[in-house]
């Protein structure tokens, strides 16, 4: 009876079954620290006692934009994690607002396509707005994953990014991150390559081309606005060759310049 005792005592204390080394990659690249400090937790506990089903569902709870999370207990001390996402990540430039920060309001513009020409020339007192948006200087880049988190290890110092957010750091929310991804994911998937954005909380700058801009409505839908765009730029009959396509509206409004 002792000697059961003994080995019992053994299994539960000793090191060798403690848990020393965490083996971690996604999409066979390094894991995020954010994935590792869920890991972690897991060093110098027995590994008799480790669930790793439980680990999994925890790793796919803290990262929503997981669509695996493979754990592997290897006896007698190591744990190895597998992680796989579908989705790539964007990285965004931010940019310090002030109070010259540039940009009308909605209710500055109105019009809307006409049923004849296909076009109503509107004046667009934001164009010299948008030109000056190019002049304001990002001071930090984030990477943001599909669901709007910010991945830990990706912050850096301004990149070649052509995305820019206009904002105070402290108010930018999760929700707002993960639409600006739709709206860049979207374009991704509709083939719209452009040359820069700017988001101004609730509007979304496109640099389509040189002399051609388009205006979106953060808070509408992604895949809506981008339709509305690919019908506006397929019409013939609409000479887009320098034109302010703004969708923020019930009825596209489009000015030429």
């Amino acid at each position: 009876m002792i000697i059961p005792l003994i080995v019992v005592y053994y299994l539960l204390n000793a090191n060798l079954f403690k848990i020393s080394q965490i083996n971690c990659s996604l999409n066979q690249k390094a894991c995020r620290s954010d994935h590792l400090d869920v890991l972690n937790l897991t060093l110098n506990k027995n590994s008799l006692f480790i669930k790793p089903t439980k680990i999994s569902q925890q790793i796919l709870s803290s990262d929503p934009s997981l669509t695996k999370a493979n754990i592997v207990l290897i006896f007698p001390n190591t744990l190895k994690a597998t992680l796989i996402s579908d989705s790539q990540s964007f990285t965004i430039n931010l940019i310090q607002p002030t109070k010259e920060t540039p940009f009308s309001a909605p209710n500055e513009v109105s019009g809307e396509m006409g049923t004849e020409s296909g076009l109503t020339p509107t004046p667009h007192p934001i164009l010299t707005n948008i030109n000056s948006l190019a002049n304001l200087t990002p001071y930090k880049t984030i990477s943001i994953t599909s669901q709007g988190q910010i991945i830990p290890d990706l912050n850096n110092t301004p990149t070649d990014s052509n995305i820019y957010l206009i904002q105070e750091e402290s108010s930018i929310s999760n929700e707002q991150l993960k639409k600006i991804y739709e709206y860049i994911e979207e374009l991704r998937q509709s083939g719209i390559t452009f040359i820069k954005s700017w988001v101004i909380e609730p509007n979304f700058i496109i640099h389509l081309t040189p002399n051609t801009y388009t205006i979106f409505n953060l808070k509408s839908s992604a895949r809506t606005g981008i339709a509305t765009l690919q019908q506006i730029r397929g019409q013939a009959t609409i000479n887009l060759d320098r034109a302010i396509m703004d969708l923020r509206f019930n009825k596209p409004v489009i000015s030429t310049y």
